[in-house]
């Protein structure tokens, strides 16, 4: 069995949590429909009932997300683990906890949601990363997630 090199350099794995929190941070401060810019041109985005494939779709969907102005959410990234793929792939695990509230006020401090998520990252010829496929898979979801993925669908 062929062995694995799983050390990064410092610099990459900034870069790879930097690509992470920004499209958290994207989707949670309302601007979404900047999603798009963190992706390779054929990039995807799949799981929760979702399916975007290249970054048109993408950018869609964050407009769409954008119009969601009643609802809160926080995604709380943790537990990244780095893989080296190939020369030009990099794969990163780690997992997303979800708090989501609809309407005015505070909401619960209860998390609705927590997902898998399995980044493949093409570094460019410019040496900046990009992501080519986002998978989201989720581990433990609460019925008021369950009753707003529904209404989504």
């Amino acid at each position: 069995m062929k062995s694995v090199n799983y050390a990064v350099n410092a610099e990459l794995r900034h870069k790879i949590e930097s690509i992470i929190h920004e499209h958290a941070w994207l989707i949670d401060q309302n601007q979404a429909d900047r999603l798009h810019e963190l992706y390779a041109a054929n990039g995807k985005m799949l799981g929760v009932g979702m399916e975007l494939n290249g970054k048109e779709a993408i950018r869609k969907y964050g407009v769409e997300r954008v119009k969601m102005t009643g609802r809160k959410a926080r995604h709380l990234c943790s537990n990244l683990r780095i893989s080296p793929v190939d020369a030009e792939h990099v794969q990163g695990n780690f997992m997303i906890t979800l708090y989501r509230h609809e309407g005015e006020g505070l909401g619960d401090a209860t998390p609705v949601a927590i997902a898998d998520i399995t980044d493949t990252y093409v570094v460019g010829g410019d040496g900046n990363l990009l992501i080519e496929q986002r998978r989201i898979d989720l581990a433990f979801e609460s019925e008021g997630h369950r009753k707003t993925q529904k209404k989504a669908a």
